[in-house]
């Protein structure tokens, strides 16, 4: 699957991308990069104008686009759990943090590991 955004997102200094995270069944987008960036994105769908046989095209419009802070060193990795509409991310001093964007809260783990690379939640949340 491929996800083409019509819009420019900005992305401060420049910055270099190391995760992706993307919650299909709510529109979600997160990006991680450099400097402990990281940016959640928000996409609504509408329908856009009608095709020649009569399809309604979808679209989506970006109707959140928020920085969230909390990071010490680049993020890279992030992962979503749909269920339960949380986000993961882990930054390059192996520092963890369940963010609740719906609550807006966020937990952050003990850095017992050094580095995380993937994360993925189970289907059970």
């Amino acid at each position: 699957m491929f996800i083409y955004l019509s819009k420019k997102i900005a992305i401060p200094n420049g910055s270099l991308l190391h995760a992706l995270a993307w919650n299909p069944d709510q529109g979600w987008i997160a990006c991680g990069g450099e400097s402990a960036l990281l940016k959640v994105l928000k996409l609504e769908n509408t329908v856009g104008q009608p095709k020649k046989d009569g399809a309604a095209p979808p679209t989506s419009n970006l109707s959140m686009n928020q920085t969230l802070e909390g990071h010490e060193d680049k993020v890279i990795c992030a992962a979503w759990n749909a269920l339960y509409r949380k986000l993961t991310t882990s930054d390059g001093t192996g520092q963890i943090i369940v963010w609740m964007l719906h609550k807006g809260k966020q937990l952050r783990m003990p850095r017992e590991i050094p580095h995380i690379i993937l994360a993925q939640y189970q289907l059970g949340g």
